[in-house]
């Protein structure tokens, strides 16, 4: 991490902020420092350094403080030169235990295997830790956006057996290196979404967020996927789902509503990625389920497990939203208590 600034259009003069040297065309009375300062915040986890833009002068390269405030300075610098050791100096793909017991490879390439290995396994603020604790074995895990498959791994232990989803050929390539050849895990390459068929999937130059398109399209960084849904997929297989992992760039609620069968039927645990807005409660009062999550304070950053209601602003800030039984939430708070 550090200070070093690029060539820029506008002023060649520096200004100190949060002890980097800074174009002052970045700092214009216009926007103002409070400009500069967001974007110290603006980063995606598991990233050291944020591209910050800005009209007047060329990109620069920031230090992501929001990421190593989550983590804490001293834990993110040592496990982060841990991690760049390995990726620089001794080029070997090292891995990590996850706390179930199951071990990850971290590949090169991957943003999330960073983010998981300076987290050390605590990428969504506890929630993995929750839902690991709350699974008794009775049924599979559908793990939809599997990626380099943190979450397959991470419940393998606590389920029957686990179908990871993931239509991105680039992540696949990590997850067939964590999870291939397992006799409890079956890699399904295709999208999950609302309804079965085929469909536009675009893939970001960052994999984690490569997603399907939202209205018809094609050309580069597109490829077409197979669509299936979660409901076709258990009735096909037949199988008994005791939770369902969700993570699909902003298609979150669309696997939901190809899942409404299932929730209604079969009564699962989900953990998803989706906003907590209209759509979501709308889903879930349709179904018979509570809406649950840690919720992040923005000031003090404490965490704390609370319920989020329709109409009712969340107090903060969330990153997974459990998706509970109504007849089964209360022991999911019980298990809040525990830990």
């Amino acid at each position: 991490m550090g200070g070093a600034v690029g060539e820029h259009q506008g002023s060649t003069e520096a200004v100190k902020r949060w002890g980097i040297d800074i174009p002052a065309c970045m700092l214009s009375p216009d926007e103002g420092a409070g400009w500069f300062e967001s974007q110290l915040f603006a980063g995606e986890p598991g990233d050291s350094l944020v591209k910050a833009s800005h009209p007047s002068c060329q990109d620069v390269l920031l230090p992501n403080y929001a990421f190593i405030r989550e983590v804490g300075a001293a834990r993110w610098a040592w496990r982060t030169a841990i991690r760049q050791m390995h990726k620089r100096i001794l080029r070997d793909e090292h891995g990590m235990r996850l706390p179930t017991g199951e071990w990850m490879a971290l590949p090169f390439e991957s943003r999330f295997a960073s983010e998981a290995f300076v987290t050390g396994a605590d990428v969504d603020w506890g929630s993995e830790r929750l839902l690991a604790s709350l699974l008794s074995g009775t049924g599979v895990l559908l793990d939809v956006g599997a990626n380099i498959g943190y979450y397959s791994l991470y419940m393998l232990p606590r389920v029957r057996a686990v179908y990871s989803f993931e239509p991105d050929p680039r992540a696949l390539k990590g997850l067939k290196k964590n999870v291939g050849g397992n006799g409890k895990v079956e890699i399904v390459a295709c999208a999950v979404g609302a309804v079965p068929g085929r469909a536009t999937f675009v893939l970001d130059e960052n994999a984690e967020r490569s997603h399907l398109a939202s209205e018809v399209a094609g050309g580069a960084g597109t490829i077409e996927v197979e669509v299936t849904t979660i409901d076709a997929f258990v009735k096909e297989r037949g199988v008994q789902v005791e939770a369902i992992k969700i993570d699909a760039e902003g298609h979150d609620t669309e696997v939901l509503e190809g899942a409404l069968g299932t929730l209604t039927g079969q009564r699962p645990l989900v953990l998803t990625e989706a906003e907590p807005g209209e759509t979501l409660f709308r889903i879930a009062a349709e179904v018979g389920y509570r809406v649950f999550a840690f919720v992040r304070e923005r000031e003090s950053r404490r965490r704390r497990f609370a319920e989020l209601e329709a109409e009712v602003p969340v107090a903060g800030e969330t990153k997974m939203l459990f998706l509970v039984a109504g007849e089964t939430a209360k022991r999911v708070l019980e298990a809040v208590e525990r830990s």
